[in-house]
């Protein structure tokens, strides 16, 4: 599970592998959680990665019951 989470992560805030270090992570969702919903850069994050972790979820659980 907290593999799913860094790759949604990764999804949402387009980061690469190396990227996600632990401070990374900590530093934007911050931005991005006390950002306001008018801010292009921070705005949409917390509702993209909502949406990256609903997806990878879903995939992996269309993989087990396949």
């Amino acid at each position: 599970m907290p593999n799913l989470g860094l790759c949604a992560f990764a999804d949402a805030f387009n980061l690469t592998p190396e990227q996600l270090t632990e401070h990374n992570v900590n530093s934007l969702y911050r931005c991005a959680h006390f950002s306001s919903k008018s801010d292009n850069i921070f705005g949409k994050k917390i509702m993209a990665f909502d949406n990256a972790v609903k997806e990878r979820l879903k995939r992996a659980q269309d993989a087990v019951c396949e």
